[in-house]
C-alpha cells in the first residue's frame, strides 16, 4: 500500500514522528505479549490511538511494521554499544563495555529483548527470519572486531577469532535470553554479572593446577 498524504491530518514533522513512534511502541508491547501472529492491526491502532490510514501511511502492512520495529531495536543497541566502546582504552575494556551496555539495553526495554529472542528462536515469521539473521550478524561482527584486536595485540590467545567470538556472544546472549524472562531481570543483569562473565571468558574456570583439555591432548600425542 502506498502512502497517501490525504490519509493523515496536517501535522508537523515532529508530530508525525511522534505518531509513528507511538505506533511502534504500541506494536512492540502487543507483539511481546501476544506474539506476531496473534496481534492484529486493529489492536495496534487502538493501543496507539491512531486511525488505520495513519498506520498505513508509515508502514506497508503489519509485517513491515514488525521489520521496522526489530531493526530500530537492533540499531539503537548498536549505537549504544559503539558509544560505550569509544571511551574504552583496550580490547578488554571494549568487551566489558559490550556486555554492560547489552545488559543495560535489555533492562531498559525488556519487551524488545523478549520479543527479539522469541522471534529468533520461535516459529519463523516469513520475511523476518533473514532480517534477524542479518542484524544478529552485524552484532557478531562488532564483537569479532574486538576479539581480533585482542588477538593481534596478544592480549588474547588463540587462532580462531570466529570460535572465540561465538563463545563470547553465547556467554552473553544466553544470560540475556534466560534472565530477561524473569520479573526481576534488572536485579540479575548487572555490571557485577558482566564483570564475572568477562572474567570467565578471559580466564576460564579451572584452578591454576588444573590440566586443560588442550594440555591433555598434547601430552597424549607425546
Amino acid at each position: 500500500m502506498t502512502k497517501q498524504l490525504d490519509n493523515i491530518p496536517n501535522t508537523s514533522p515532529r508530530e508525525e514522528s511522534d505518531s509513528k513512534q507511538r505506533v511502534i511502541d504500541s506494536a512492540l508491547a502487543l507483539f511481546a505479549q501476544h506474539g506476531y501472529d496473534a496481534t492484529s492491526v486493529r489492536q495496534i491502532i487502538d493501543a496507539a490511538g491512531v486511525t488505520q490510514p495513519v498506520l498505513y501511511y508509515y508502514f506497508k502492512n503489519k509485517k513491515d511494521l514488525f521489520r521496522q520495529l526489530i531493526t530500530q531495536q537492533y540499531e539503537n543497541s548498536f549505537e549504544q554499544i559503539k558509544t560505550a566502546m569509544a571511551s574504552a582504552d583496550n580490547c578488554i575494556e571494549k568487551l566489558r563495555a559490550f556486555i554492560q551496555t547489552s545488559f543495560a539495553g535489555c533492562v531498559a526495554n525488556l519487551d524488545a529483548t523478549r520479543l527479539i529472542f522469541q522471534t529468533y528462536f520461535g516459529p519463523p515469521v516469513k520475511d523476518v527470519h533473514d532480517l534477524m539473521q542479518y542484524l544478529s550478524g552485524i552484532r557478531f561482527l562488532m564483537a569479532r572486531e574486538i576479539i581480533h584486536e585482542g588477538l593481534e595485540t596478544a592480549v588474547l590467545r588463540g587462532d580462531n577469532p570466529d570460535a572465540l567470538t561465538l563463545v563470547f556472544c553465547c556467554l552473553v546472549d544466553q544470560h540475556i535470553n534466560t534472565l530477561s524472562r524473569l520479573p526481576d531481570a534488572a536485579t540479575h543483569l548487572t555490571h557485577q554479572l558482566a564483570d564475572y562473565l568477562l572474567d570467565v571468558f578471559l580466564h576460564g574456570l579451572h584452578t591454576p593446577n588444573h590440566t586443560t583439555t588442550a594440555e591433555l591432548n598434547l601430552q597424549t600425542k607425546r
